[in-house]
C-alpha cells in the first residue's frame, strides 16, 4: 500500500472468521469498514468437450447471485 508517493508499507491481513478481517496497520480511516459484494459461484465446465462464448455466457447467466459481505478492522 503507499504510504506516500516515494513510500510504501506492508499491510498484513489476518481472517478473524464469519466475514471479519483485521489489518495492520489499518489503511482506512474510522474504526471499521463494512463491504458488500455480489457475485455468482462457479463450478468447472466439463473437460469432455468445447464450449462456446455464448454457452459459457448463458449458463454463468442462469446461476443465482449471492452477497457476500465482510467487515474490516484494526489488527
Amino acid at each position: 500500500m503507499p504510504r506516500s508517493a516515494d513510500s510504501d508499507v506492508s499491510v498484513r491481513v489476518t481472517p478473524q472468521g464469519g466475514g471479519l478481517y483485521a489489518f495492520d496497520p489499518f489503511p482506512f480511516s474510522g474504526i471499521r469498514v463494512e463491504v458488500a459484494c455480489s457475485g455468482r459461484y462457479v463450478e468447472p465446465f466439463p473437460e469432455d468437450r468445447e464450449f462456446t462464448r455464448d454457452e459459457i455466457g448463458q449458463a454463468l447467466c442462469k446461476l443465482p447471485t449471492t452477497t457476500q459481505k465482510f467487515v474490516f478492522v484494526p489488527g
